[in-house]
């Protein structure tokens, strides 16, 4: 058991929780919500990486976190006395984990080195146990292994994923944050799968949308009736304090009328028109109260820059050797236009990062505006992004600000925080590469940390940009948005052959 009471954090002056409070049973909860909703905050302040303003965190055993991604060999692997038992043997073939791959970690993929992570996660056996974004780099088998090897772990599980088949697969409960105005995250709890949750928060807001606009029609009627009440009171009134209709020598009706004109002491409309005013402050004050999830326009505001050059890459039939010659891989001709949308598949291992590489070092070579992202950002690279968007003029500022907000993020969240999400990091590369007028960008797993609507606004905005894109996914529903031209690659063993189609 995990249980989080009253916790409040803040990032400089900008509240990420306010009086959070949670509790996580013997199963698998994922842990969702749009990027910058503090899902990898969170797990910092249970892990203690963080400690939280104020309330408390109670755990029934020791809690272990897998990392996102390692540079270093698990240390799993050099222990004597797990090396040698049945169980890790056991854990290593549920994963299919190669016998040879820690002698060659430097040239795994980053799919290959997560099922290593993972094993020597669950070789750990910890009473709590959270994994953060466990998707991220790996195709449908590898989703399929790690899966299947989840599911033995009998302790209180947490997991961030956006990978929404990947977490349905495993996951019983569902937290899912949701950012308010002024006060952080607040938590909604489903004890339903993350499917089954998101239907049951979309049916929800799409209630609380109808009843917002019901409510704001009636309001716009009470308006109207109001105005119409005034009107009537103001035309009821004169004809009342008029004298003309009065005789002369009525001196008492006359002094009445200059009493009321004098005092104020006409009431006559006065009644509805209170009534109608009170109404309508009554509605108002309701409609501050249904909060509903913003639909907001995506893609990116910016179309690039398309090269001059009609083609920016191009290599006849032959063969390349990569992952530092260990790796022969054949192909027919390749060709990079400047409008090109080519995606690149392949299991892990395969050698779609290799090509990006490849291609990135042969167009330096030449005079062309190119960008690349890399399948992960380290701490110094997200550092260096935020302090680069500091550093830009108020105007150029407004023109990131407003690409992140179409990306799925809220501008004020980058405002405030020294702390970027690896999802925001992301999206503020993307942003900076779209102002510089990319003429080309290569996209290694772009979809990895971004939640379903960011990744849709991502879509988007390729599908606007003006210049070529070459993208490395497993995302198939991404991939079939983006892509024009698909580069499949298949390996086996120490060769592999490169295949094209449309």
């Amino acid at each position: 058991m995990l249980t989080i009471t009253n916790v409040s954090f803040s990032y400089d002056s900008r509240p990420v929780f306010k009086g959070l409070s949670l509790s996580f049973g013997e199963q698998w909860t994922a842990l969702m919500g749009a990027n910058g909703t503090g899902k990898s905050t969170l797990i910092k302040i249970i892990s203690g990486l963080l400690v939280p303003h104020s309330g408390s965190i109670v755990s029934s055993g020791t809690i272990v976190v897998c990392p996102q991604s390692s540079e270093q060999v698990p240390p799993c692997f050099s222990d004597p006395e797990l090396l040698n038992t049945s169980t890790f043997f056991s854990l290593l073939s549920r994963l299919e984990i190669g016998d040879d791959w820690i002698d060659r970690w430097d040239t795994l993929s980053g799919g290959e080195k997560k099922r290593c992570i993972i094993a020597d996660t669950l070789s750990r056996k910890p009473d709590v146990l959270i994994l953060d974004e466990p998707a991220n780099h790996i195709d449908a088998l590898t989703v399929k292994l790690l899966s299947n090897a989840l599911r033995t772990f009998t302790g209180t599980g947490i997991i961030v994923s956006h990978n929404m088949d990947f977490l349905n697969s495993i996951a019983q409960s569902t937290v899912l944050l949701i950012p308010e105005q002024d006060s952080g995250s607040r938590a909604l709890v489903f004890s339903t799968p993350p499917l089954n949750a998101i239907n049951e928060f979309e049916k929800e807001q799409e209630g609380q949308r109808e009843r917002k606009q019901l409510m704001a029609t009636a309001l716009k009627k009470i308006e109207r009736q109001k105005k119409e009440a005034i009107y009537e009171a103001l035309r009821d009134k004169a004809t009342r304090m008029s004298k003309k209709n009065i005789d002369i020598h009525d001196s008492d009706t006359r002094a009445k009328i200059n009493l009321a004109r004098l005092s104020g002491r006409d009431k006559t409309g006065g009644k509805k028109v209170r009534s109608l005013e009170t109404a309508a402050a009554q509605r108002e004050s309701a409609l501050k109260t249904i909060e509903v999830t913003g639909l907001r326009k995506t893609g990116a505001g910016l179309n690039g820059k398309k090269s001059e050059r009609p083609v920016l890459f191009y290599a006849s039939d032959g063969d390349l050797n990569l992952a530092q010659g260990t790796y022969t891989l054949s192909h027919s001709a390749l060709e990079i236009r400047n409008d090109s949308r080519i995606v690149i598949t392949g299991d892990n291992g395969s050698g779609k990062t290799s090509i990006l590489a490849y291609i990135v070092h042969t167009i330096n070579n030449h005079d062309l505006s190119l960008w690349y992202l890399p399948q992960e950002l380290s701490d110094h690279d997200r550092q260096k992004a935020l302090e680069k968007f500091h550093a830009l003029n108020e105007k150029e500022k407004g023109v990131i600000l407003s690409i992140i907000y179409r990306l799925g993020s809220e501008p004020s969240a980058l405002l405030s925080t020294q702390n970027l999400s690896h999802g925001e990091a992301r999206k503020l590369y993307f942003a900076d590469a779209l102002v510089q007028g990319a003429s080309l960008i290569l996209l290694d797993e772009p979809t990895n940390h971004l939640d379903t609507v960011s990744t849709d606004a991502l879509a988007d905005a390729l599908n606007e940009f003006e210049g070529a894109a070459v993208i490395v996914t497993h995302n198939t529903v991404f991939a079939k948005k983006v892509g024009k031209v698909f580069w499949r690659i298949e390996r086996k063993y120490s060769t592999g052959k490169l295949l094209v189609y449309s």
